[in-house]
């Protein structure tokens, strides 16, 4: 089983699917890895479903995840 690390997801809708379209691109000059999932839109919520109950777990372990982006500037660091 090959893994991926994912730091971006678009996702496509048709009538019968929706598509998770993962991809990691670690810098804007570099081609990004995407790997697509055709999915039914039943197995699709049952997967966010699983999917959120997982994160549900994992906070009640470690603490709520915060969704809002923090820039700390680190000295020697800036472009």
């Amino acid at each position: 089983m090959d893994t991926m690390y994912c730091n971006n997801v678009n996702i496509q809708v048709t009538n019968y699917d929706l598509i998770p379209n993962f991809s990691y691109k670690s810098n804007p000059d570099q081609e990004a890895k995407v790997i697509s999932i055709v999915m039914s839109p039943q197995h699709t919520k049952a997967f966010a479903n699983l999917l959120n109950d997982k994160v549900k777990k994992y906070e009640e372990i470690f603490g709520p995840l915060n969704l809002e982006a923090k820039i700390k500037k680190i000295d020697g660091l800036e472009n």
